[in-house]
């Protein structure tokens, strides 16, 4: 293909901001379902991307090739609570021997993984054994080969571990100079190209306060990367080996369901009366029953219980 183009693993919620520009002439859809929408913030017209090539606008149904935002679909895992589940084979595109893994692997031992399918959950694949040196970031959705993981051609990937849910709303802040002091930069949503915005680069300090987010050195998610779970990190450039940020972005996770059980009394913590009026809902302690009552949902910093969605 010819022109400019830019890789999209997130949400971008104005194509503007990464200095792409609005105009699509063609889209590849490697792997996942995608929702494509003709103006900023997710709004105006939307087009359903599926797997494959789409030559031209008119064949992901649009009338121009305006798109300004774009967001990954995420299925619902009712189906998969607390499962987490990573496909490996030894070569491209899901041929040769493979092997499945549903807990970390601090070694790998003698399979050179060539192409992936992460069947449930996020992973981190590293090019160390025990969870060491480069990290790859894969999210749900089929990577053919190591440069759709990441990768460079040449990388042998020695561990993987998964990553846990975070419980909290995510929130970032980056600092200009070491032990959070000089310019503050906070965001809670994906930036594309920090430098494009009018950000300054080079960081000497970051503090997670909430969620899970992947640093990229690069602009447009490109480069090496970090996942970071909330905490906080006095020297950037100590902890992750660069001193320039390009792109962050909030990893995206999957709607979860969970129970809460009382350490002391075995307990778990219900809700009880109409869920129409919560002026009537009541929550107290029961014995376990699996019930949906007791089944609770983690949804824009609230915990709710299921059956009141």
């Amino acid at each position: 293909s010819k022109g400019s183009s830019i890789n999209v693993l997130g949400i971008i919620s104005n194509l503007k901001d990464t200095g792409y520009g609005l105009r699509t002439q063609s889209i590849n859809v490697i792997s996942g379902v995608w929702v494509a929408y003709e103006n900023p913030d997710f709004t105006g017209e939307q087009y359903i991307l599926d797997k494959g090539m789409y030559a031209s606008y008119e064949a992901w149904g649009a009338k121009n090739n305006k798109i300004s935002s774009i967001q990954p679909v995420l299925l619902d895992i009712n189906d998969h609570m607390g499962k987490f589940k990573v496909q490996l084979f030894s070569e491209q595109e899901f041929q040769g021997s493979s092997q499945i893994l549903e807990k970390d692997l601090s070694q790998i031992v003698e399979f050179p993984a060539k192409s992936s399918k992460v069947l449930s959950g996020s992973w981190i694949a590293y090019d160390e054994e025990n969870f060491s040196g480069n990290q790859y970031v894969l999210e749900e959705g089929a990577y053919p080969d190591l440069s759709a993981m990441g990768c460079l051609p040449q990388t042998c990937l020695k561990s993987l571990q998964v990553v846990n849910i975070e419980l909290s709303e995510p929130v970032i802040s980056l600092f200009e100079k070491e032990n959070f002091k000089g310019k503050k930069f906070e965001f809670i949503t994906e930036i594309v190209n920090l430098q494009f915005l009018g950000y300054n680069p080079h960081i000497a300090s970051v503090e997670v306060h909430g969620g899970i987010w992947i640093i990229y050195e690069h602009h447009n998610y490109k480069g090496r990367q970090i996942l970071l779970t909330p905490k906080k990190i006095s020297t950037w450039k100590e902890t992750s080996g660069y001193h320039k940020i390009g792109s962050l972005r909030p990893l995206l996770q999957r709607q979860v369901y969970f129970r809460l059980r009382n350490k002391e009394t075995g307990k778990f913590m219900a809700a009880d009366g109409n869920m129409d009026d919560l002026s009537l809902l009541r929550i107290q302690a029961v014995e376990d029953n699996k019930s949906g009552e007791q089944i609770w949902v983690y949804q824009d910093g609230f915990i709710k219980c299921r059956g009141a969605e």
